[in-house]
């Protein structure tokens, strides 16, 4: 069977990782070789710089290297992304270069600033693959995890949910906007699970 990059996206809190856990399990269970990424990865010379911008240590003293780090911690794995899927292995992403557009534009952008955000941020991005499928995580019970709480709190859930979609759409037509209802995790998983084999 052949690989493929899988995006999970979505706005802090509406379950992401615990979908990406589940879907692990599926995987697990019928012995589909997998492997997640999680961006960004806050480890090595630029996830250190990010995870204290994040914590609201420091910031990037301009815009340009802010974006820079982001596309570099991706760009980091890519060669190995590509080796896994060439090795039939289903690449899951924990947010992609979606996301490194998303939370750099302005809440309140327009249409055409949006469209000028996407041109400008998305050329550090140029050089990665551009998903198999990505999958847009919507919920109603959001929970930020410690680590994002003092960068993300008060961010307007539905703006940027709507600056998630335009991304996504100008980016590619292989996506799907997904709910995360409450106790009702299990089903979204199995939709998903059957949705990502039919692709290979």
């Amino acid at each position: 069977m052949k690989g493929l990059l899988i995006a999970i996206e979505g706005i802090n809190g509406s379950g992401k990782s615990t979908i990406i856990t589940e879907l692990t399990k599926y995987f697990r269970n019928i012995r589909q070789p997998y492997k997640v990424y999680k961006f960004p990865d806050r480890q090595g010379y630029y996830g250190t710089q990010i995870d204290k911008f994040l914590r609201k240590e420091q910031d990037f003293e301009y815009k340009y290297d802010m974006f820079n780090a982001f596309a570099a911690n991706r760009l980091a794995v890519r060669d190995q992304m590509l080796r896994d899927m060439h090795d039939g292995v289903i690449v899951i992403c924990d947010r992609y270069i979606f996301s490194g557009i998303a939370y750099h534009i302005p809440l309140n952008a327009s249409p055409k600033s949006i469209q000028n955000y996407q041109n400008i941020i998305g050329y550090f991005d140029k050089d990665m693959p551009i998903p198999d499928m990505t999958y847009l995580i919507s919920g109603n019970h959001l929970h930020l995890r410690k680590e994002d709480e003092q960068r993300f709190h008060g961010v307007n859930a539905n703006k940027l949910f709507n600056i998630f979609k335009k991304i996504i759409a100008h980016k590619t037509n292989n996506y799907m906007m997904l709910r995360n209802e409450y106790g009702k995790i299990h089903e979204l998983v199995q939709f998903m699970v059957n949705d990502i084999i039919s692709k290979q």
